[in-house]
């Protein structure tokens, strides 16, 4: 299954050169990356509730996207998230770095629900400030969207906060605040394919299971049979890694509850 992590590492790659290349070219380079955000589907639908729909379609590429993200969601769980999301090859590559610094970090016990009520906690709050102020929220303090000028100090502060964040944790803004991501992962909980643990008689101990750090979603692999989580970032890891051959196998989903944790 390694060649499906190369696939999927050039995929990553060409979509964060595609994306770097449209904010070096475009011609309001602040507004480049809200352009293609998938977010926008939400901000289209929030600014036109906000507006009694008299503010018509805006950032049609994104909404595009958005929509295609959903879509796919519901073939592969949060399959944008693992396979295209520039925002998180970045963050690959920070916690690599931060890896190879040795001060990468994984947390002990279930953070499964932190891990989708945080980003659910900022899904709603920049909806509300939308609604009310009828202004897209999330650009104000956005550190990619900086309008031609310096950074506001909120925006500083979050991308000092998401950069050191990635360093030590395994997609720390997919988990602590993608608000977009949450709504991928809730889609994804209803895919056509999911992951199916191929290992029944567990021959080795939760401390001995060599898949028990590979998943960045943390999920608990070890007692998993079928993946049923908002967390699962679809990116197939949990595909390779055990000694034994007893990987997860990507399948059509049941309607069984032998699930895993949330």
């Amino acid at each position: 299954m390694r060649k499906i992590q190369t696939i999927r590492g050039i995929t990553e790659g060409i979509f964060l050169a595609g994306t770097v290349l449209l904010i070096a070219f475009s011609l309001k380079p602040y507004a480049a990356v809200h352009s293609i955000c998938p977010f926008s589907l939400v901000n289209l639908l929030l600014i036109n509730i906000s507006t009694g729909f008299e503010a018509g379609v805006f950032f049609p590429v994104g909404v595009a996207i958005g929509a295609a993200a959903i879509l796919s969601s519901l073939v592969i769980p949060r399959f944008f998230c693992g396979w295209v999301c520039p925002i998180g090859t970045v963050q690959r590559i920070l916690f690599a770095v931060g890896r190879k610094l040795g001060i990468s970090y994984r947390f002990s016990g279930n953070f499964s629900y932190v891990y989708f009520f945080a980003p659910l906690l900022v899904l709603f709050g920049v909806s509300f400030f939308t609604i009310r102020t009828g202004v897209i929220y999330c650009q104000s303090i956005c550190p990619l969207f900086y309008h031609a000028r310096l950074l506001g100090t909120v925006s500083i502060a979050l991308l000092v906060l998401f950069v050191a964040g990635s360093l030590v944790v395994e997609r720390f803004f997919c988990k602590f605040a993608c608000p977009y991501g949450v709504i991928l992962g809730i889609f994804g909980l209803f895919s056509i394919f999911t992951l199916k643990s191929t290992c029944f008689d567990k021959p080795c101990s939760e401390q001995d299971c060599t898949l028990t750090n590979i998943c960045p979603g943390e999920i608990d692999l070890y007692r998993a049979k079928v993946i049923r989580s908002v967390n699962c970032y679809g990116c197939l890891k949990c595909t390779r890694g055990c000694r034994l051959e007893k990987n997860f196998k990507l399948g059509i989903r049941y309607a069984k509850k032998d699930s895993s944790n949330r």
